[in-house]
């Protein structure tokens, strides 16, 4: 994660309820997953510029759609 996201990580955990804590922690761990997976850079950048999204073969099962 970037300084700014840990920043906001260790505020909402130490801001929240007993009872909310657990939900928090596990909101800021898919965060982290999302920066770990492959081309998770790329995926970023696809999506803020609206590009390659899904990639069609994802659609298709067997040539058809």
């Amino acid at each position: 994660m970037t300084g700014s996201e840990r920043a906001r990580f260790y505020t909402e955990v130490l801001a929240a309820e007993k009872s909310a804590g657990l939900a928090v922690m596990h909101q800021w761990w898919r965060v982290a997953m999302l920066h770990r997976a492959p081309a998770a850079d790329q995926g970023r950048a696809n999506a803020a510029t609206g590009r390659s999204l899904v990639p069609v073969d994802d659609l298709l099962v067997d040539g058809v759609q």
